[in-house]
């Protein structure tokens, strides 16, 4: 048994270790010594086949997901910001558009006009040349509705830019205010319009005509300021989905790529 002890444990093992096999050996006349030596052996079978590794993988992988770090925490508030921002942002455009179509309606002018004049059908069965009141009603209603919508979107955007904007569109109808009352059209306390269709239709189409159609018109004035607001919240979306996409290099998204963003909440 002593020659034994003196065989090194690499030529025994194909190299799995530098210790003197000695050490697995040495006590193999006592029972202890063979119940050491089936242990070791056992453990060296298992890491030999590779299920110590499984055992490993299955313990460590119940921990696999850690705390999150501040600058995580940081970077996600700054996702769900953007996300937020440009989901109102896109909003607001696309009601500005309709507000902008909405509003070039009624100030279109030529042969695209509302308020070129028909031979329109009377009740008695008689025809005259006249406006299409109803045509020109439904388009008016047509603006309202788009006007409110608009506003209401513009004025809760985060973006001072596009709120001010909201406010721009207020003071326009409020300067008109009395004029456009005059037509059934009012608005609430909170700046909502509304059209009553008996007054509308019992109006001077003439004197509406003037207020709404052609290019100085209360609409034209509208459906600019519209336009200008759908141009500014597609401006601030091509920003943010620009910045949104840069990484920094921990792969998290960097402090500056949200600058902008920030900035649009002051």
């Amino acid at each position: 048994m002593a020659g034994i002890s003196g065989i090194n444990q690499n030529y025994f093992f194909g190299g799995q270790t530098s210790s003197s096999i000695g050490t697995l050996f040495g006590s193999l006349g006592t029972a202890s010594g063979v119940n050491s030596l089936s242990s070791v052996l056992s453990d060296y079978k298992t890491i030999q086949t590779g299920n110590y590794g499984k055992l490993l993988k299955a313990y460590y992988g119940q921990n696999n997901n850690p705390a999150p770090t501040k600058s995580t925490t940081r970077n996600t508030a700054a996702e769900k910001a953007n996300s937020a921002l440009k989901s109102s942002l896109s909003d607001t455009k696309s009601k500005m558009d309709k507000l902008s179509d909405s509003a070039n309606a009624l100030a279109a002018t030529g042969d695209d006009s509302l308020f070129v004049k028909k031979e329109i059908k009377q009740a008695d069965g008689t025809s005259k040349t006249d406006y299409d009141v109803d045509k020109i009603y439904s388009a008016v209603q047509g603006f309202v509705g788009s006007y409110n919508d608009a506003v209401s979107a513009a004025s809760s955007s985060t973006n001072r830019s596009v709120a001010n904007g909201a406010s721009s569109l207020s003071s326009t109808t409020d300067v008109m205010a009395k004029r456009l009352q005059s037509f059934g059209i009012t608005s609430d306390v909170n700046g909502k319009l509304s059209v009553d269709e008996d007054t509308f239709k019992k109006s001077d189409m003439d004197k509406f005509k003037t207020l709404v159609n052609g290019n100085q018109s209360y609409a034209a004035n509208i459906a600019q300021t519209a336009s200008r607001i759908s141009g500014t919240s597609s401006n601030k979306l091509s920003s943010l989905s620009a910045s949104s996409s840069t990484y920094g290099k921990s792969g998290g998204y960097s402090s500056a790529d949200y600058s902008s963003l920030f900035n649009s909440y002051f």
